[in-house]
């Protein structure tokens, strides 16, 4: 009987650091899901201010829907002011050119209507149509000079 004794004292003791390591990697485990909480929670992306098109706005035809946008790596943000205006794809009518997303310091006043492809009804048919984007006055949405990129020299604010 002593050998079994001995087993069971061994058995126990293994059990209880089994138990402890357990609850170790339980309690890390919360930790890191509650920092992932905390982080997903965290501001967002300042983004440059958008709005619609006035209906209208001139477009040009174009053969085909531009590609999906393109994953891009975003830079540190080098002042407050600076705001993020996404990439987008771009056309003359007949290839399409990635624009990359930059850092900008919105000009006061204006916002920037995103560019956009769509269909419309014409007397020929259904035809696809592309509008540029480009950076409109909020109050009269005339075109505003374009926002200037943000240096990188620029000092965080």
């Amino acid at each position: 009987m002593a050998p079994r004794r001995g087993a069971l004292k061994v058995l126990t003791h293994q059990l209880r650091r089994n138990r402890l390591r357990r609850d170790r990697l339980s309690s890390a485990l919360l930790v890191l899901l509650g920092c992932i909480n905390l982080l997903s929670c965290a501001q967002s992306l300042p983004l440059v201010p958008t709005g619609p098109f006035p209906e209208d706005t001139e477009s040009i035809r174009v053969q085909s829907l531009p590609p999906p946008p393109k994953a891009q790596t975003i830079p540190l943000q080098h002042s407050s002011q600076c705001r993020w205006l996404d990439g987008s794809w771009d056309t003359n009518g007949r290839a399409w050119k990635w624009r990359p997303g930059s850092w900008v310091k919105p000009v006061k006043g204006c916002y920037y209507a995103e560019s956009q492809a769509s269909y419309e009804t014409t007397e020929a048919g259904l035809t696809l149509r592309y509008r540029r984007g480009r950076w409109l006055n909020q109050k009269t949405t005339e075109e505003c000079t374009p926002a200037p990129p943000c240096s990188p020299n620029a000092t965080t604010d």
